[in-house]
């Protein structure tokens, strides 16, 4: 498990964001159909970069009390969503 792994299944790894999971992001959070039943979205580039800022912010706050993890496929370094 790498460092910022925290949780790790057989089929898939949730580990923090990173500044480069931003085209990973964008792709989903502005994409109509499948943001249609969330409270949010379709996201612009600007509220994807501030999404990411924020939630890389908290990943380092000590005590830690908010996380926001990349779900990303077991043998795969594309993240496919946020829990």
């Amino acid at each position: 498990m790498s460092e910022s792994t925290l949780i790790e299944t057989e089929r898939l790894r949730l580990r923090d964001l990173r500044p480069d999971d931003f085209d990973d992001v964008h792709a989903y959070g502005s994409d109509p159909e499948v943001v249609q039943y969330v409270p949010w979205g379709p996201n612009t580039e600007q509220v994807t970069r501030d999404f990411l800022a924020r939630n890389i912010e908290r990943a380092a706050e000590e005590p830690r009390d908010d996380f926001s993890l990349a779900i990303v496929p077991k043998g795969e370094d594309r993240l496919v969503g946020t829990a």
